[in-house]
């Protein structure tokens, strides 16, 4: 799925790879955001799921608490994952805004959710269960199914937000079902980004998918973080 191409076969759980995770995925929290971009929240926010671990290990994060902990969360099939996106699109998000830690490792469980998503009833016991990690499941949304379907169907503009170190497969595989880029752009070179975040490759694989996705004609917004003493090296480059 990533750039890393460890070639661990995360299915037997016997050896992992950068991301440490197994076969199956956990979701740290979920919720309507309204903290993203302007033109992503809307009125009614992103609806936004967390993944935990990730592929890189920026020294910065401000979600360490998600991606440095493998086993934050609770664990979710593609069908929990899928009455995540259902619940919150129903409830007035305008996407669903999948992110983390790094979403890239958990590909297997987010395309299988999607094909849940035209058809799902969810129960009670499944509602409970998700809930437990609803970080705003104390404010009350109303469900507006109206606004939420397209002709008969459930209309779920799908939002990639992601470090952006992945493989090619996986691009041409998201490329499929993710309508919104919302990707970071953080070192403008592999020196400050093997310092500051061990990650190799960075600025040859970023900038490819980066670029991929503009030639798509695809809707993006980039994000960059500016950091002191790294806008020569960094800021300017990008």
């Amino acid at each position: 799925f990533c750039r890393w191409n460890c070639r661990v076969d995360r299915t037997q759980e016997k050896k992992v790879g950068t991301c440490q995770l197994g076969k199956t995925s956990r979701v740290s929290t979920y919720f309507h955001h309204m903290g993203e971009e302007l033109p992503i929240r809307g009125r009614k926010g992103s609806g936004t799921i967390f993944f935990t671990s990730c592929n890189m290990r920026c020294g910065f994060c401000q979600n360490g608490d998600i991606s440095k902990d493998k086993d934050n969360g609770i664990i979710v099939s593609p069908r929990q994952l899928a009455l995540m996106m259902w619940e919150l699109r129903v409830e007035g998000c305008h996407n669903i805004n999948l992110v983390g830690g790094e979403p890239t490792m958990h590909l297997h469980t987010i395309m299988e959710a999607i094909t849940y998503l035209d058809n799902i009833k969810p129960t009670t016991e499944e509602l409970q269960y998700i809930w437990s990690v609803k970080s705003d499941y104390f404010f009350t949304y109303r469900r507006n199914f109206s606004e939420a379907t397209y002709q008969g169907m459930l209309n779920v503009p799908i939002l990639w937000n992601s470090n952006m170190f992945m493989s090619l497969e996986t691009l041409y595989i998201l490329r499929e079902v993710v309508d919104i880029w919302l990707p970071d752009f953080k070192f403008g070179n592999d020196k400050c980004s093997i310092r500051l975040a061990r990650t190799p490759w960075y600025w040859e694989t970023v900038t490819r998918n980066h670029k991929l996705i503009y030639d798509w004609g695809e809707d993006i917004i980039i994000r960059h973080l500016v950091m002191p003493n790294h806008v020569e090296c960094c800021t300017k480059p990008i």
